[in-house]
């Protein structure tokens, strides 16, 4: 914009003044949004906080028997938040940290921001990846201990849900401040032993005791 500014005030000098405005105007708008991105964009930057949040809402349940593994890095890219191991069953939690209100049908988060009154984002997107994510580690497990669990994928959702739990295509979503409670409501699927087995199998080789 400023070469464009340039040739043009050359071109007509009369619009010397002008171009110089324009430009000037780019140039404040272009450092503004640098230093202060937007609402909008900074949800993706604080979305650790919601991982955060969840490893805390979880860690409430280590007393009763509930092992959490956090960031396993999966071999084809990417990551898994957290996975949870206890009486319940294996779990894979995926967070997200969203500004507004959230509404789910199906497979669709919808997501509609304060002073909106239609949703401003509608996606499948993090379903899938939860899919995704308890498809892993239910391979991850059957390969490293030869037992087929069922894993289940869930979407911890950090922003005001008042539905609190939907369930979509083999993923649950659940309100992050619910998430503790819902996973203590859970049927009582695996005995301490099998918690410590599969917890056992889940932790990354590289950071596996060798015995003595």
């Amino acid at each position: 914009m400023l070469i464009v500014s340039g040739v043009l005030s050359k071109i007509w000098p009369s619009w010397a003044y002008w171009c110089g405005v324009v430009a000037g105007c780019v140039m404040a708008v272009t450092v503004a949004l640098h230093q202060s991105p937007p609402g909008w964009v900074e949800n993706w930057q604080v979305g650790a906080w919601g991982e955060e949040w969840t490893a805390k809402e979880v860690a409430k349940l280590a007393a009763a028997g509930w092992v959490m593994l956090h960031d396993l890095r999966r071999s084809g890219g990417g990551n898994v938040d957290h996975v949870l191991v206890g009486p319940g069953g294996v779990f894979v939690l995926d967070s997200k940290n969203l500004d507004g209100e959230v509404r789910v049908d199906r497979d669709a988060i919808s997501l509609t921001r304060p002073g909106d009154e239609r949703p401003a984002y509608s996606s499948d997107q993090p379903v899938r990846q939860a899919r995704g994510n308890a498809a892993h580690i239910h391979d991850l497990i059957r390969r490293r201990t030869g037992r087929a669990l069922w894993v289940r994928g869930v979407v911890v959702l950090w922003a005001t849900f008042p539905q609190q739990h939907a369930r979509g295509n083999k993923v649950d979503l659940v309100a992050g401040s619910h998430l503790a409670d819902w996973l203590t409501a859970q049927p009582t699927q695996l005995t301490p032993a099998d918690v410590d087995e599969l917890a056992a199998a889940l932790v990354p080789r590289r950071h596996r005791r060798t015995p003595a």
